[in-house]
């Protein structure tokens, strides 16, 4: 049974365990599953939130290690990666979409909702307006951006909304799948999310860091593998999807690696945020 995300994340004290956050989206149940179904949490403290959260979080230093946006790390700029693991896609990934009323070429000054917890998906979608059509829209962030407010133009809808809004919006309105986008434009794979510490715990703490790291690399492992079917009934729970869509979602549209191509691909994304301003 998952654990309900902990909001309130204690200061570190003299002997306590590392403080890992981890995101409790759908799209990291590879591996949320096989860390609350296994004893290697006992090497470190775990707290689940969202993105913008675990952001927060380490920002003032009430966490050691864990998953982030990959905007932030890119903005951080102090922290040390986790080796061989992202939230990525090699195209369409189904969790990262855009819907608008008209097409995106018609969009500049339009107002689009978008969501208050998920800086990178915020970040790409501003990118590719603006490399692609020079586009500068009116953000509106809400907790569950909805494209039927009669104000809104558009709406960016991610992780558990935007597979949700698959049965809902798809035959409505233009959509475009921002994994997809990206890699049309780029040739690369998108880094969503990475996992990655605080450099100055790393380095002082470097056999807990590489200890963690092992652990994490072992745990998505293990829910594609071994652990994939408890994977694949949490994520229909959770979305109401079916088993298959649930399987294509985690073993086509995601992709947990972190090769060259996406280091190169992840490099791209921070130069283009800081072409336009966005760090």
């Amino acid at each position: 049974m998952l654990i309900t995300p902990q909001k309130v994340i204690p200061h570190r004290t003299s002997g306590a365990l590392p403080r890992l956050g981890q995101i409790n989206f759908v799209n990291c149940l590879p591996v949320v599953v096989p860390m609350q179904q296994s004893e290697w949490q006992k090497n470190a403290q775990v707290f689940y939130a969202n993105p913008a959260e675990l952001n927060s979080a380490f920002e003032a230093q009430l966490l050691d290690i864990g998953a982030m946006s990959s905007f932030y790390f890119l903005q951080n700029g102090t922290l040390r990666l986790v080796e061989g693991l992202s939230i990525s896609s090699e195209g369409a990934v189904a969790s990262v979409m855009f819907y608008s009323k008209r097409r995106p070429a018609d969009l500049h000054g339009c107002k689009i909702a978008v969501p208050n917890c998920s800086a990178t998906s915020v970040n790409l979608l501003l990118t590719l307006l603006k490399e692609n059509f020079s586009i500068v829209p009116e953000l509106v962030f809400e907790d569950a951006p909805h494209i039927n407010n009669p104000v809104i133009e558009g709406a960016l809808v991610i992780g558990d909304q935007a597979l949700r809004a698959e049965t809902e919006w798809n035959e409505k309105f233009f959509r475009a799948d921002l994994g997809e986008w990206w890699r049309i434009v780029t040739g690369l794979p998108m880094v969503f999310g990475v996992w990655a510490a605080r450099a100055e715990w790393a380095n002082v703490e470097s056999e807990q860091f590489d200890s963690i790291s092992k652990n994490l690399l072992g745990a998505v492992q293990t829910g594609l593998g071994s652990q994939f079917d408890a994977v694949v009934a949490e994520g229909c729970r959770r979305t109401g999807m079916c088993q298959e869509r649930m399987v294509k979602y985690f073993t086509q549209d995601l992709n947990y690696a972190m090769t060259d191509r996406h280091m190169e691909a992840l490099e791209l994304y921070g130069s283009l945020c800081r072409k336009h301003g966005l760090i």
